[in-house]
């Protein structure tokens, strides 16, 4: 566009002065704009955006195979897999997860085709890795219903969203290499990042290693609604395995503030039958990761599971920079965790949008 970027700003300003100016000569129509602009969002929320969502996901997404046990459960977890080394791994964490909450897991292989190849023809694509991925996950799942689905798309990340949208999901658990994208459009990479800003449900992001069975498990808390999803999936493991559960919260100032945080949540874990719950308070000295990754390393800690950072008006990462370095850094277990908040994701993929990566 010529004279970029000055064009657009002129007309920016020249908006402005023009609703500044109705505001002035009728603040009556100027009010009546915006209650119509908000009634178009309110219809477009409640009814066309969910049809419009149905048609994408029949223009991007098709189920080839699905194979499922008769019994239908009241939660659902969709895991998708990509590499078949950590099938088991995945299925285990999935199935600890759909334990607690009386549910079932779903495990899924994207089959993906070239843009210009008609997802009909996604079945010749199905590699060899893939089939050996779903005949594997009885193996590994069997305290839960498994259902198994092999889906084709043109994207991944548009996938597995559109799979656990039609399918009516809770959580989405993906895998995670451990290391962040520096010097990237992308945090944690391009699927994960997809997911996690797009999803319909809560997600979950676990660290691929081979050990599952912890016997001290870490949740930091700092309140709000994504640590109860982190001892909601604590728990699960703790109930399996016996494992103590460690409560930390890293203050800098307010430690009495911090005890009562820490007390309120080892009462709703009693209550909820654990009963080796343990509070721990730390005066921040290093920064809240290092003081985190400082005190599990001491106390042989085998497990993290933490609930991403709510703090923040621009978002500079998808679950927060302490979860994310703590996950990158540790060099045992880590679980990611972030309830899905439907007004919240808009906001942030919108302000990502206009400042971008940083």
């Amino acid at each position: 566009m010529p004279y970029f970027p000055y064009v657009p700003i002129i007309g920016i300003i020249t908006k402005l002065f023009l609703a500044v100016y109705l505001f002035a000569y009728s603040p009556i129509a100027w009010a009546g704009a915006i209650i119509w602009i908000l009634v178009g969002f309110l219809i477009f929320f409640v009814y066309s955006r969910g049809h419009l969502r149905e048609k994408e996901i029949k223009e991007e997404t098709r189920l080839v195979k699905e194979e499922r046990k008769p019994t239908e459960r009241p939660y659902e977890v969709l895991v998708p897999i990509a590499n078949p080394i950590h099938t088991e791994r995945l299925s285990k964490i999935g199935e600890r997860i759909a334990k607690e909450k009386n549910g079932e897991v779903i495990v899924t292989t994207i089959v993906t085709v070239p843009e210009q190849t008609p997802l009909d023809e996604g079945h010749r694509y199905i590699s060899k890795e893939q089939k050996e991925i779903l005949k594997e996950v009885d193996e590994y799942i069997e305290d839960v219903p498994v259902r198994k689905i092999t889906a084709v798309g043109h994207d991944v990340g548009k996938s597995i969203t559109n799979l656990a949208y039609e399918k009516d999901v809770d959580l989405i658990l993906l895998g995670w290499r451990g290391k962040r994208k520096r010097f990237s459009d992308y945090f944690l990479g391009s699927t994960i990042d997809y997911v996690v800003e797009n999803a319909p449900c809560d997600v979950s992001v676990a660290k691929a290693m081979e050990e599952y069975k912890p016997e001290k498990i870490l949740i930091p808390v700092a309140g709000g609604r994504n640590v109860e999803l982190s001892e909601s999936i604590a728990k699960s493991f703790a109930k399996k395995y016996d494992s103590e559960i460690i409560l930390v919260n890293v203050f800098e100032k307010g430690e009495k503030k911090a005890n009562n945080l820490l007390d309120k949540h080892k009462r709703h874990l009693i209550e909820e039958g654990l009963d080796k719950v343990e509070n721990v308070a730390i005066r921040e000295k290093k920064g809240v990761a290092d003081d985190i990754i400082e005190y599990a390393e001491d106390r042989d800690v085998d497990m993290i599971v933490l609930g991403a950072t709510e703090k923040g008006l621009i978002p500079s990462a998808l679950f927060g920079n302490v979860p994310e370095e703590i996950g990158e850094r540790f060099d045992k277990q880590v679980i990611m965790v972030k309830k899905h908040q439907r007004i919240k994701s808009y906001f942030n993929k919108i302000m990502r949008k206009i400042v971008g990566k940083f």
